[in-house]
């Protein structure tokens, strides 16, 4: 028993700082995915709060809000950028998103869209996000169609959210 809590400490503790893992699907009493949908505040470019709940959309990561990039040589206020664009597509519409999970953090993990128009993908292909493959290959087309045309962060330099996280920069 000793052995197995120290393993799951371990593990843990070898998760990199800030890194969202999945937890258990979240399933209503009849077994399907719930439905949170409403009002939604940009808390930044990959997490909203709707109806007081925080929900960190799936599969993509962002870049931090005080994160910058380098464009055209230039220092760019890319996390905020981020935020305020993903903030402009929802134009104070109603969100809806399908949870599909939580995260360590206890937040809602969902795939969210507004007018019938998907925002994690959206985000992506617009360049205001990453594909985050640590978790799914789902918005990797959509990362390459933002990186040849050089949408977003894929205009200039950039450090990935997840390692800028761990302290990295350009």
């Amino acid at each position: 028993m000793a052995f197995l809590s120290l393993a799951v400490a371990i593990f843990a503790l070898s998760e990199p700082a800030g890194e969202a893992r999945l937890g258990t699907e979240a399933l209503d009493d009849a077994g399907a995915t719930r439905e949170i949908a409403g009002a939604a505040a940009v808390v930044d470019g990959d997490t909203l709060s709707v109806n007081g709940r925080r929900v960190r959309l799936f599969g993509i990561d962002a870049p931090e809000r005080n994160q910058t990039c380098a464009i055209g040589g230039r220092e760019s206020r890319c996390g905020w950028r981020s935020a305020r664009e993903l903030e402009d597509k929802i134009a104070g519409r109603p969100v809806t998103c399908l949870q599909k999970s939580l995260d360590h953090y206890n937040r809602i993990v969902a795939v969210c869209s507004v007018g019938g128009e998907e925002l994690n993908g959206w985000m992506v292909e617009n360049g205001q996000a990453l594909a985050y493959r640590l978790f799914t290959d789902a918005y990797v087309a959509q990362e390459a169609i933002a990186s040849a045309d050089k949408r977003g962060i894929w205009q200039g330099a950039f450090v990935t959210p997840w390692d800028w996280r761990r302290g990295a920069r350009i």
